[in-house]
């Protein structure tokens, strides 16, 4: 493992990513790494928004194209001979989803192995493992690539910090609700969370319900309630939004 000054860090790929950045944190290096090709995109004519990634693919020099025969649902890269790559997406999904897919397998060519191993986004990730931590990464530098930072600042400068804000911003950006809530509290400098809920019943009532019933059973079923899914604070909150309980937000 590598150990950091925020954390330990497992997969290989995220270890030789440390090596070679001078002490910085992944996440600042993958940044930097984003950014600096969004520099060179826009020299070479790459204009937005919206940005396209596959004109950010091709400008990289990867081979890009639609593909229903994917190991994953999202997309996938795929190196080929004389360090060439495939980077293949679901022509399937919302337009803001695909976008951010492409990103995201761009993102995979940040690390030095994306011309040894097939990487893919999945649409669920599993339990954790080394190989989410790499994941992560190619988040946040997606999130760069597709919304890059000086225009998206740019215009977050004439909006409010609200939720009236993000169909405007998604539509410039063609980006997903989610994608752009998470950029959102990402660049401007409020300390603010997003709160994702769904209506649903918790595990408990949910193995009840699954139960086989009592005959005499008199009870009323449960029925569903808002509850967090998960959150996204800001990393100037003193304390993150993640620590709350999951308990049910009957007033939402």
């Amino acid at each position: 493992m590598t150990t950091t000054a925020a954390k330990l860090w497992r997969h290989e790929s995220v270890k030789a990513l440390v090596r070679t950045g001078k002490g910085k944190e992944p996440e600042e290096i993958i940044r930097e790494k984003a950014r600096s090709l969004v520099v060179r995109a826009k020299s070479r004519g790459w204009t937005g928004p919206p940005y396209k990634p596959d004109v950010l693919a091709s400008l990289c020099g990867i081979r890009c194209e639609g593909s229903t025969a994917l190991f994953t649902s999202e997309a996938q890269l795929t190196p080929l001979p004389n360090r060439q790559l495939l980077l293949e997406f679901n022509p399937d999904r919302p337009e803001g989803r695909r976008n951010f897919s492409i990103c995201h397998e761009i993102a995979h060519t940040f690390f030095d192995d994306c011309y040894e191993i097939v990487h893919h986004r999945r649409s669920t990730p599993d339990d954790y493992d080394p190989e989410s931590e790499v994941e992560l990464l190619c988040q946040i530098a997606a999130a760069e690539l597709l919304m890059p930072l000086d225009d998206f600042q740019s215009d977050m400068a004439s909006l409010p910090m609200s939720l009236r804000s993000v169909p405007s911003m998604m539509e410039r950006y063609a980006a997903s609700r989610e994608a752009v809530l998470r950029r959102m509290i990402s660049v401007v400098g409020l300390p603010c969370a997003i709160v994702f809920l769904s209506k649903r019943l918790s595990n408990t009532e949910r193995r009840k319900k699954n139960a086989r019933p009592l005959i005499h059973d008199a009870f009323e079923p449960p029925k569903p309630k808002m509850r967090i899914l998960y959150t996204v604070p800001h990393p100037a909150l003193d304390r993150g939004l993640n620590n709350f309980p999951t308990s049910d937000w009957t007033k939402c």
